[in-house]
């Protein structure tokens, strides 16, 4: 390889490069956000940090507050960029819809694949980080028959019952 076509390239050049390739990322991440599938309200993220300026000058970094700030701002479904687009379900019945045992109700949550997940040996399984539909279908109606039955409610409450008594 050649390198003498580098010879006369000054830190100017070099700078000019660096921000060249810095506004193509820009515009490029604007592009994206402003054409997201389905968007929702939210605080306004910025390139590479996302919505941390926000969390840390709003709340001061505690995420109570910047949620109750952000469900304030925004209502009770929105979405912020911490680590790639997250949604907020402010209310409990969003989150009861998810997880109600009927079969014309089939919600499976959406994450991004993640090397990590598959390294902890937990890709695949559950219903909160499961990617696949026929596991998850499978889980989803052992949760509801096993987890969600009322003799599993109601033995679970006696045993806490007797559990804080004896503390």
């Amino acid at each position: 390889m050649d390198l003498k076509s580098f010879e006369n390239f000054g830190i100017g050049d070099f700078l000019l490069f660096l921000s060249t390739i810095l506004t193509i990322y820009v515009a490029q991440y604007y592009y994206k956000y402003f054409t997201r599938v389905n968007p929702l309200p939210g605080p306004f993220p910025f390139p590479f940090v996302g919505n941390l300026p926000q969390y840390y000058l709003w709340s001061k970094g505690n995420t109570k507050l910047f949620y109750e700030f952000n469900r304030k701002k925004y209502g009770d479904i929105y979405e912020v960029q911490l680590n790639g687009r997250a949604i907020i379900l402010s209310r409990v019945e969003y989150i009861e819809k998810l997880l109600t045992p009927s079969t014309k109700n089939l919600h499976m949550v959406k994450y991004p694949n993640s090397e990590g997940l598959e390294e902890l040996g937990i890709e695949g399984k559950g219903l909160l980080l499961n990617q696949d539909l026929k596991s998850w279908k499978y889980n989803r109606q052992f949760f509801t028959q096993a987890i969600l039955s009322p003799k599993f409610t109601n033995e679970a409450i006696d045993w806490t019952n007797k559990l804080f008594n004896e503390l």
